[in-house]
């Protein structure tokens, strides 16, 4: 411990405000230009060399990025213009740490003064320590990076399949499958136009949450619903009892049902621990038993857009009715051949499901690490050994 100084965070590193770029002054190019909610544009010109870090001044406040190239960091944002001999990559996990969004200074609008994060209080190892503590974060960072990129490929192989047997109707057998017209057009022979409603064993939003930190159950809310993924990480305990029908059952599509931004949103349930239910702003729809949950899912949140445009009510307080879900049509195939596509789809979507359990356990681990690692409260030794184990 005699390797750690107390230290104002001036002394380890000097912050910028970003620089003014308008839609119009931007131009296509490969140099990221990063705002407070991070990468939204490209340009042709750089206004910094990395690696550097930026942190979201407004909008997204107190949000850390780690750039490894040259980028522009945008107006919204704070950046490191100096990090004074110390390692860019602690800085960047040192950062993140500190739970900056509090330090907020504005009145109307939230925002970032970086002469009053300049005092606060901070330790600081010498820089070999801070190299091995960022290698040991920065390896738990590419290990999710690198699920997230494996997820991203399952999850479009599993799209594109769907899309190839489904919407371009070159399903195994398609060549001896004559075509027939209907009022929504030609659809494969013994194909039907379907209501999402008359899939449904039930279809319903989800309970009046009692939160309660001490409850065992968690409910899902519109917060847990992004990416066309369902995360339990927003969720809240709640201790209301809720009936059987609304616990959520793996399979179970979800989509978000209430207010502006997030109405619409639709994710599948995978695996899901006892009790778990949805608040009155999810609606729940649980296929019958008869339909492939594969072909329902993806079906459903191929429909994603469609939601999104069906809310109605006055601004703020839009409403997607379940009676208006129930309503959509889409065409559905025979059985067997849901069946069959499942057969495909289910190993690829499993295998991306668990990727993306082992990505939120080492989400969780490292967000354990982060602050007593850079605290100087864990001793690195261990930790190393730890992870090698696990890498």
């Amino acid at each position: 411990m005699n390797d750690w100084r107390n230290l104002k965070l001036g002394d380890v590193l000097t912050l910028q405000r970003g620089f003014d770029i308008t839609r119009a002054n931007q131009r296509p190019g490969a140099i990221p230009v990063v705002s407070s909610s991070g990468i939204g544009s490209y340009h042709d010109e750089a206004m910094v060399q990395g690696p550097g870090v930026v942190i979201g001044r407004k909008g997204s406040l107190g949000t850390c990025f780690f750039l490894n190239q040259a980028f522009w960091p945008h107006d919204t944002t704070l950046w490191v213009r100096d990090f004074k001999g110390n390692d860019p990559h602690f800085c960047y996990f040192l950062l993140k740490s500190m739970d900056l969004a509090k330090f907020d200074v504005g009145a109307a609008n939230p925002t970032l003064n970086r002469n009053h994060l300049h005092v606060l209080d901070v330790r600081c190892p010498s820089v070999p320590t801070q190299r091995r503590i960022a290698s040991i974060l920065g390896t738990y960072d590419d290990l999710i990076e690198v699920n997230r990129r494996r997820i991203a490929l399952l999850e479009e192989m599993a799209r594109r399949l769907f899309e190839e047997w489904f919407v371009r109707f070159r399903f195994p057998g398609h060549e001896n499958q004559a075509m027939v017209q209907t009022p929504e057009g030609p659809l494969p022979e013994g194909w039907h136009t379907r209501k999402i409603g008359d899939l449904c064993v039930y279809l319903s939003r989800g309970v009046a949450p009692n939160y309660d930190e001490t409850a065992s159950t968690l409910v899902v809310g519109q917060k847990c619903i992004r990416d066309q993924r369902l995360s339990l990480a927003p969720a809240r305990r709640q201790s209301r009892p809720a009936p059987p029908e609304k616990l959520i059952k793996p399979g179970d599509v979800l989509i978000n049902s209430t207010g502006v931004g997030t109405l619409g949103r639709v994710a599948q349930a995978e695996d899901v621990p006892d009790g778990l239910t949805a608040d009155t702003h999810v609606t729940i729809l649980r296929s019958q038993t008869e339909v492939d949950r594969d072909f329902f899912g993806l079906a459903l949140l191929r429909m994603e857009p469609v939601f999104e445009r069906m809310g109605a009510g006055a601004t703020g307080q839009t409403e997607l009715n379940r009676s208006r879900i129930a309503e959509v049509t889409f065409a559905v195939p025979p059985e067997n051949l849901q069946t069959t596509f499942g057969y495909h789809a289910r190993p690829i979507r499993a295998l991306s499901n668990q990727l993306a359990r082992q990505n939120d356990l080492l989400t969780v681990s490292r967000d354990v690490l982060l602050p007593r690692l850079i605290s100087g409260e864990l001793p690195i030794t261990s930790v190393e050994r730890e992870l090698e184990a696990v890498a």
